[in-house]
């Protein structure tokens, strides 16, 4: 990930007055003209409001100042704007605002406190009125420096600098003066690249040194520090930095907030330069230092900076738990305050450690949010790397062009912010998905680009070394990917990579090699708590010690892994954080199930109990959690001592629930119930593709057996090749033909001679496998359809099948009312559906009562309807409408309701709204385009609109596999509804006879347009 500025310059304070501050001097006396007012605070009671307004041809100044508390301060105008917005504190670090009649004709002051300590919260306002008209020049200047400060978030960084340079030009026509001193800090922190101005900081701390404004100093010298630090410059960082602690030795004195605010950011600069030059014990007792200041500072604002200045070099030395403990605790600490730039700094670093621990998703999440601050702030600098972050997750995941893009973007912002030097980390990034392409070529190229702009700081060069070894493994050089990390690092760094390491040694078959470099890595990332880490060092373990010929012990070293796979499945509250983590752990699964099957080809269950463990694992915990109350994980501010919010927040983080995991033995118990459960003339054909084998699992009520299919990539190839030609628009109709019987014997070769005994078929597909429309296929013994011979349904997993199996159909109920069924048929931006009226009037007709369902058309089905609808109580929703699948960002996806998609996503029926209902339904039918489609996460399945039904409540969901013709969609829809309705067939066999009516009709034979229609839960009446 890469790395932004680590130091925050902008050092909001509080708790003394300017004058003892900045007038230590007694040259320079205090305004006597300034007005006090101190205002206490009782604990339940933290709120200041105070009504103001500016006599004509006069300016107020304001300055705030907490005492052992901080603030959030609000200063609105008649028009509603808050005047103190995202503003910094200015170098005499004060709360300070300076209004004018025209601001104030009246301003509201509302004032918060966040307490930070026992003893009483307390505010001193202090105000000072200058009259304009005997004090021009100054009203002047001050009122050119108050509008540049209003407007640094809201204009471009050329305007920025024209602004101050106006303010400033305003200034040096008076005498020199603190104020001025602060007016010139300003301008230059305002500047895009503090590194040019290096020269005008000196010139301040002079200034400031004349003046004797020893806080002052100290942030000019905290600025200089900065500098020299963003420039790798370690020489002048540690002459900055022991000026500064010469300053701090004053600034103790007489500002002790201060002191212990610039000695904790010293302290964290001090540890990254033990951390650069590997004196790792230093490095941690800096780390100690700075945090044992925290509880000495009162501003909210500052405890979130110097947390996530401590965060961010935790995550540099692989202290990943520890990082997201300090940046989680800065996120709390940040949404205290009122700066938005600081909100967004926190969430931006939050969700790089969370992308590290493989938290994919929730990083994205973070991230999304750090973007929008980032844009509202225009901070191009920090968009990059929020850009560059999006980019590294997406490679991760896989989404390779979506990457590509977004490399782009972050290098034209680098360029555009004048920060070149963080171009290096986006080359590596770069040359590492494309070597996961396998264009060796482009990575070398990308590489190249890296290594001119390196530094010799040893992290750049482990960096550099691990990338290109990596570049070199991914094609499969494994001799030059060992020279790689051997020849361009010293023998601390290579031991500091030892998971690359092993999987060098793997590369080259070096089995003992491996296993002893990937134990080491299994003990540093478990010392760690890197999860991700961890689990990837036990595959590397695993595989290595059963190429070694030792398979009980590899088996034991998954068991541990996928043991703390589920603990953490378990800890993770949201489900999207437990999808991707899971589906990142695919290979391990695949690994377990290649090594049980070697030492155990006669325990069937032992191998399916394998793969059940990796099937939609969150599907089923969502369906088993669906009224349990969700914990709060959420870090709070209170006043507790740093050490104590610090073991909460790792608790929280590294929590193992005591029965997360069930044993081997009721797992295979719990397999047995369920297939002992199973109809007779139902059978379950579950499959799991593996990188090496795949697999099927015959499985009824009185008979299991597996089969070995072909590997994934032979699988995905005759997949494709069969769905290419499905499309009659482009597709071959021979060629469909030839293609299917392909598949099939691929898929069902080994188990026909067994498919006739079976009526009803429940499909538990694997990956690309949910895109194959089963009922098309065919029996390869006889060459014909499975639809003419079996009902067919689909379900996630078989512990998902025994879920909904536990509903089955009461004998008992009683008859259905006018709205046990609910029709949801929306006005549609761009025209209706042509069939649509047709579709809608046959379900009415079939409808075994005298009144009709309920139809919620027109204005009726909005978003608002439509969501109290759906927590009443229906046998059936059938929705007919449009669909929008996102295939990147799946809770993107949407049901069109009135609107179009375009100008009014809000008002359509996303994803989370699904979710998020408490719906009670037996069967929801979604007829409109690929309903059951969705981005594919490993062992998930696709992540679309049919799942969240499920979710959501529904026992049984119609959905469709991909875009479908409108009138055939009306045809299968009214033929289903007589079947299940007025015939009173199961739904798999009114689907059944739905599809085989559309597919004997000459017009619509093609399989594209019956075969899209799957169903998914219970398949049996209700």
């Amino acid at each position: 990930m890469l790395r932004p500025r680590l130091l925050i310059i902008a050092v909001t304070s509080s708790a003394l007055t300017a004058a003892a501050l900045c007038f230590a001097d007694e040259s320079l006396p205090a305004d006597d003209g300034m007005h006090s007012e101190r205002i206490l605070f009782a604990p339940e009671n933290n709120r200041f409001h105070k009504t103001i307004s500016v006599p004509h041809g006069q300016r107020l100044t304001l300055q705030f100042q907490p005492e052992h508390a901080s603030l959030r301060i609000q200063v609105f105008n008649h028009l509603g704007e808050d005047l103190f917005a995202n503003r910094h504190a200015d170098l005499l670090y004060r709360h300070r605002l300076s209004l004018t009649d025209s601001d104030c004709a009246p301003c509201a002051i509302e004032v918060a406190v966040v307490p930070r300590h026992q003893a009483p919260a307390a505010l001193t306002l202090l105000s000072h009125v200058t009259d304009c008209q005997r004090e021009p020049a100054f009203c002047d200047a001050d009122t050119a420096l108050e509008f540049a400060r209003r407007t640094e978030q809201s204009v471009s960084p050329t305007d920025i600098s024209q602004r101050f340079a106006l303010a400033i030009q305003q200034w040096q026509a008076l005498p020199p003066s603190i104020e001025k001193l602060n007016a010139q800090f300003l301008a230059l922190h305002a500047a895009e690249s503090n590194a040019a101005h290096s020269t005008a900081f000196t010139q301040l701390a002079n200034q400031a040194r004349q003046f004797k404004a020893w806080p002052a100093l100290a942030q000019i010298q905290f600025m200089q520090l900065h500098v020299a630090l963003a420039q790798d410059d370690t020489a002048l960082t540690q002459q900055y930095l022991h000026e500064l602690e010469q300053t701090l030795a004053a600034v103790q004195t007489t500002a002790s907030h201060v002191f212990y605010t610039l000695s904790a950011q010293a302290e964290l600069v001090r540890a990254e330069l033990f951390l650069h030059t590997e004196q790792l014990e230093k490095h941690a007792a800096a780390l100690v230092r700075a945090s044992a200041m925290l509880d000495k500072i009162d501003d909210v604002a500052q405890v979130a900076r110097v947390l996530n200045g401590i965060g961010f070099l935790h995550r540099i030395n692989k202290h990943l738990d520890q990082a997201a403990a300090s940046h989680q605790l800065a996120l709390s600490f940040s949404t205290e305050t009122t700066d938005l730039a600081l909100q967004m700094q926190s969430a931006y670093y939050l969700g790089v450690v969370s992308a590290l621990r493989g938290r994919y998703f929730y990083a994205q999440s973070l991230l999304a949010r750090a973007e929008q601050e980032a844009l509202a702030l225009k901070a191009p600098i920090w968009q990059a790397h929020i850009t560059a972050a999006l980019a590294r997750i997406a490679m991760e995941l896989g989404s390779v062009q979506e990457s590509e893009v977004l490399y782009q973007q972050a290098q034209t912002l680098y360029r555009l912010s004048g920060a070149s030097r963080e171009l290096k980390t986006v080359y590596l990034n770069q040359a590492r998905l494309f070597s996961l392409q396998g264009k060796p070529d482009t990575s070398e190229e990308f590489l190249r680009l890296a290594q001119r702009h390196l530094s010799d700081a040893p992290l750049d060069r482990r960096h550099y070394s691990e990338t290109l070894a990596e570049a070199h493994l991914n094609a499969g050089q494994c001799a030059d990917a060992q020279h790689a990390l051997t020849s361009l690092t010293d023998s601390g760094s290579v031991n500091g990579a030892p998971l690359l390491t092993a999987k060098i040694h793997l590369c080259l078959q070096n089995w003992r090699a491996a296993a002893a470099t990937a134990s080491a890595a299994v003990n540093q990332f478990t010392r760690d708590q890197d999860d991700l880490g961890m689990l990837s060092a036990r595959f590397v373990l695993a595989n290595a010690r059963w190429k070694e010929g030792f398979a009980s012990e590899a088996l034991v070293i998954i068991a541990a892994a996928t043991h703390s796979i589920e603990s953490l499945r378990d800890d993770l509250q949201r489900d999207d954080l437990r999808r991707q983590f899971l589906a990142l752990q695919r290979s391990l699964y695949d690994l377990q199930l290649q090594i049980t099957r070697d030492e155990s080809p006669s325990d069937i269950l032992a191998a399916l109990q394998v793969a059940e463990r990796f099937k939609a694992r969150t599907l089923f915990d969502a369906l088993l959690r669906r009224n349990t109350p969700v914990r709060n994980t959420e870090v709070k501010v209170a006043q507790l001592p740093f050490a104590d919010l610090m073991t909460t927040t790792l608790a929280r983080l590294q929590t193992t629930p005591a029965n997360a995991v069930p044993s081997g033995e009721q797992e295979s118990r719990s397999l047995k119930d369920a297939l002992s459960q199973l109809p007779e003339g139902t059978a379950l054909l579950y499959f799991f593709l593996g990188s090496r084998q795949s697999y099927l699992w015959e499985l009824s009520a009185g008979h299991q057996q597996v089969y070995s299919l072909p590997a994934e990539p032979e699988l995905h190839d005759a997949i494709d090749a069969y769905l290419a030609q499905l499309n009659p628009q482009t597709g071959n109709r021979d060629a469909l033909y030839q293609s299917g019987i392909r598949l099939s014997e691929h898929l069902l070769g080994s188990v026909a001679p067994q498919l006739n005994q079976y009526q009803n078929l429940v499909i538990v597909p694997d990956g690309a496998l949910h895109r194959v429309p089963f009922a098309a296929l065919f029996n390869p013994q006889s060459e014909s359809r499975l639809l003419l011979t079996h009902n067919i349904s689909y379900a996630r997993s078989l512990s998902t099948f025994n879920y909904f199996s536990e509903y089955p159909s009461n004998p008992q109920a009683p008859t259905l009312s006018p709205e046990h069924i609910l029709l949801v048929a929306p006005d549609l931006a761009g025209g209706e559906l042509a069939a649509r009226e047709a579709e809608l009037a046959a379900i009415t007709r079939a409808w075994p009562t005298t009144r009709p369902p309920r139809v919620l058309a027109g204005p009726a089905a909005d978003l608002a309807g439509v969501t109290a609808a759906l927590t009443q109580p229906f046998d059936i929703v059938h929705f007919a409408s449009h669909t929008r699948l996102d295939w990147d960002y799946p809770s993107r996806s949407l049901i069109a309701l009135n609107g179009d998609f375009a100008s009014q996503p809000d008002s359509q029926l996303g994803i989370q709204t699904i979710r998020d209902a408490s719906l009670v339904a037996e069967l929801v039918v979604l007829s409109a385009c690929a309903t059951a489609a969705g981005k594919n996460l490993a062992g998930e399945g696709p992540m679309g609109l049919s799942r969240a039904f499920f979710e959501a409540g529904a026992k049984r969901v119609l959905a469709t596999l991909w875009p479908v013709e409108d009138r055939a969609t009306a045809q299968v829809m009214a033929q289903f509804y007589q079947n299940l309705l007025t015939e009173h067939d199961e739904p798999t066999s009114a689907l059944r006879k739905a599809q085989l009516s559309l597919a004997r009709n000459p017009r619509w034979n093609h399989p594209y347009y019956w075969a899209a229609f799957a169903f998914y839960g219970n398949p049996h009446a209700f």
